[in-house]
């Protein structure tokens, strides 16, 4: 069942919000041209998204799209959509994303988006596989928001981000690097004789920056000033960072150095680089009806035929989660549900396995991988939260005994 701010795909039967035209390209290869020579009477966009297209363009004569003309509403705040933006120069949109906008994981969404709307230099935080990265690159994609991905990892060389050394004609030159002309150049929007026309400023995803050694560091502190950024180069000149580029990092610590068993590489962070960030944020799992819905999505073939699995699957990690990692700390993340059902369907694909509705083992087929990747004394204790709390289940007693 479809609401008004969603259309039918006809392709896979799932309703889409707004629009199908990304969902074809990224879902099925097709074009809408393509997609409605296959289904002549089907519509694209939905009958909110339809109607307010129609109340904005005059019918009496053709006319180009106006910028902020379009908006999407995200968890109760209005965003605009710049179309002069192409997807591609957009972070990735996460496949099968649904935005957490329920239960306690509404207001840290909102205060997420609130921040993004607002262009705020924001640190976002939380356990592994929570969905940090992936509400930024859903909104960079949907609001067509020019973005770019920049991870660290320790003794990486991140100057060359910004300038790197080469030879031209004999000599040495500088040669500026893809995050330098993203901040210092924007998105840049020509006319048709290829004049500049507007320069859109870039959202810059610092993914995993707790991990950053103090020198990857000190390479971002005058470009996220928070006064006016400017790049110094090797050459000696100063470039100054386009108005309106917001820098978000995303992380598993808030950056104070607290390493745990689970987050090894994490790095304390100086507290005047910490001070140049306005708003920080913590993303816990969400809800597990949104993770459900996400998985639906992402496996209508297997769901479809046996939906209990994705039931079974939550009554586990729920009460793992309920029990708040007091005795067992090894979290089961979205990836992990996406990973379980990636490994059935490989089972049924590859290997010739049949799934049908009542199987009582095979989610422990697609579950293997994560209990093998449990300490040994920590796999007792999940294999007793499966048994008290999965229903319908035949709960391996050992972990030699998965199917």
């Amino acid at each position: 069942m479809t609401n008004v701010s969603q259309v039918l795909c006809l392709e896979c039967g799932y309703p889409q919000d707004y629009a199908l035209h990304d969902h074809l390209i990224h879902s099925h290869a097709m074009t809408v041209r393509q997609y409605l020579a296959q289904h002549p009477d089907a519509t694209t966009v939905s009958p909110r998204l339809a109607a307010k297209i129609a109340s904005q363009v005059d019918p009496t004569r053709p006319r180009k799209a106006v910028r902020g003309s379009l908006s999407i509403n995200l968890a109760g705040i209005q965003f605009p959509v710049d179309l002069r933006v192409p997807l591609s120069a957009c972070l990735p949109p996460p496949e099968d994303y649904v935005l957490p906008d329920t239960g306690a994981s509404k207001v840290s969404v909102q205060h997420i988006l609130t921040s993004i709307r607002k262009r705020r230099t924001t640190w976002v935080y939380g356990p592994t596989g929570s969905g940090k990265d992936a509400i930024i690159h859903f909104v960079s994609a949907l609001c067509r928001i020019p973005g770019l991905f920049v991870e660290f990892r320790p003794d990486s060389d991140s100057s060359a981000k910004i300038a790197c050394r080469s030879f031209h004609n004999g000599s040495t030159v500088w040669e500026e690097g893809e995050v330098l002309r993203a901040i210092c150049d924007g998105y840049v929007i020509r006319d048709a004789d290829g004049s500049v026309v507007d320069r859109v400023p870039y959202l810059i995803l610092l993914s995993d920056l707790d991990r950053a050694s103090p020198d990857q560091m000190e390479i971002f502190r005058p470009i996220i000033d928070s006064i006016s950024g400017r790049v110094p180069m090797p050459n000696g000149k100063i470039r100054t960072v386009l108005r309106g580029t917001q820098f978000i990092a995303t992380a598993n610590t808030v950056g104070s150095g607290e390493r745990t068993v689970d987050y090894v590489t994490a790095q304390p962070q100086d507290i005047s680089m910490l001070n140049r960030f306005e708003c920080f944020h913590r993303l816990d799992y969400p809800e597990w009806n949104i993770t459900a819905e996400a998985l639906r999505r992402h496996f209508p073939d297997l769901l479809g035929k046996c939906p209990e699995l994705v039931d079974r699957l939550g009554e586990f990690v729920k009460a793992l989660r309920k029990e708040n990692g007091r005795v067992l700390k090894t979290p089961f993340s979205h990836r992990d549900a996406v990973a379980c059902f990636n490994h059935i369907s490989d089972l049924i694909e590859v290997a010739g396995w049949t799934a049908v509705t009542g199987d009582k083992k095979i989610i422990f087929a697609g579950m293997r991988s994560w209990f093998h990747r449990l300490p040994p004394d920590a796999v007792s204790i999940a294999l007793g939260i499966a048994n008290t709390h999965m229903k319908d289940v035949d709960v391996p007693k050992t972990l030699e005994a998965f199917p």
